[in-house]
């Protein structure tokens, strides 16, 4: 299995559609066997997806995402896990062990939905 994840300053990038690299790692048995950067200057944002798919990455971890570049990602089968934060390497340990979900690893404002009440601007979970 092939694991990219959308990095920016050693940190997962707060936006997909945007971010110029990737940390491609190959992850065989639960452990990561080798990791290279990939970059994506050159890659407009509707060929990102093409292009995870040539790489045979079959999970994406990044921060947020378009939704069209989701529907398309997720449409050729790669796994999308958004909204992630956090520096790439605990992302990663963190994704190996099935601890990416916990709240440690959630973009700012996307841990819980929240819905207005009244029109008083109080907000409750």
């Amino acid at each position: 299995m092939n694991l990219a994840v959308s990095v920016w300053q050693g940190r997962v990038a707060p936006l997909f559609d945007v971010s110029r690299c990737l940390l491609l790692s190959k992850v065989e048995e639960g452990r990561v066997m080798s990791s290279r950067e990939v970059f994506l200057d050159d890659v407009d944002p509707w060929e990102r997806v093409p292009r995870l798919r040539a790489l045979n990455v079959t999970t994406l971890i990044c921060g947020a995402v378009s939704r069209q570049l989701q529907h398309q990602a997720v449409a050729a089968g790669i796994h999308v896990i958004p909204f992630v934060a956090g520096g790439v390497e605990g992302v990663v340990d963190a994704w190996l062990q099935g601890r990416l979900e916990r709240d440690d690893f959630r973009m700012p404002g996307c841990g819980m939905r929240r819905r207005q009440r009244g029109g008083r601007g109080r907000w409750r979970s």
